[in-house]
């Protein structure tokens, strides 16, 4: 029964460590993908903070 619930715990971690690692990965790499993107477009860029404000700014007023 102990040996069960400790190989349940490690299981559980190794899985922890495990989604961990891909979620860091994959939002490095979206960071990545954005700012190649601002830079490469930036007529993009521009409308993506046009685009944030505007947003905001509804958001504030109600």
């Amino acid at each position: 029964m102990v040996i069960k619930d400790n190989i349940d715990t490690l299981f559980l971690s190794l899985l922890n460590y495990i989604f961990t690692f891909i979620r860091t990965v994959v939002t490095t790499l979206n960071s990545a993908i954005l700012c190649n993107i601002q830079k490469e477009y930036y007529r993009f860029g521009i409308y993506f903070e046009k685009s944030v404000t505007r947003i905001k700014k509804y958001n504030t007023i109600f």
